[in-house]
């Protein structure tokens, strides 16, 4: 497949980064909240791999970065400094520091002899920064219209086809981030309910 032809691979990560959010709010409303706070870490981390990459690449038209060092990291304050030059909320100290304390819990959740340096993992005040900070990712994002699975999700149909309707199991992810996250049309672009 030719790079003309292929979508921009940072629209790759938005794809796996729209799913690993579901999957946090469903296992927060199976109050698995390890496991759910670890996917909302992945969804960070991707949003910002896809911000990183639309900033260098917006097109996709270059080969894929892997033998680039900070396409591989975990940290989530190195990504978002990445964007920080084109988007200064990233960079913001209040920001950074609400990362470092994610990436952290990220590792906690994987290997369970990290030190804790900054808390004892998340706290359900860390829920509208999470909010905030996804809310501006996918906002950042060159998304000219949301075919990506949250907006097609949200919408209940995929591709600008409503004869194709989601899932079940994508409407109960649906409403339980909406029941975290009141305001969840905000994340969609390219759409009005």
């Amino acid at each position: 497949m030719s790079n003309q032809n292929r979508p921009p691979l940072w629209g790759n990560f938005v794809a796996c980064a729209d799913e690993d959010l579901l999957a946090f709010a469903l296992l927060m409303q199976d109050n698995l909240h390890s496991l759910a706070f670890y996917h909302i870490t992945q969804a960070i981390e991707k949003y910002l791999k896809a911000l990183a990459l639309s900033i260098i690449d917006p097109l996709g038209s270059a080969e894929t970065p892997s033998t680039q060092p900070w396409i591989k990291t975990h940290k989530l304050e190195v990504l978002a400094n990445k964007c920080g030059a084109s988007h200064p909320y990233y960079g913001q100290p209040d920001i950074q520091n609400h990362l470092k304390h994610f990436t952290e819990f990220d590792q906690l959740s994987r290997y369970p002899w990290v030190s804790q340096k900054l808390g004892n993992g998340f706290r359900s005040d860390d829920i509208p920064v999470i909010y905030d900070i996804c809310k501006n990712l996918r906002k950042d994002l060159p998304i000219n219209k949301d075919d990506y699975k949250l907006g097609m999700e949200l919408r209940g149909y995929f591709h600008g086809d409503k004869s194709r309707t989601s899932s079940n199991s994508s409407v109960i992810a649906v409403t339980a981030l909406r029941n975290m996250f009141p305001d969840i049309n905000e994340l969609v672009r390219g759409w009005d309910p």
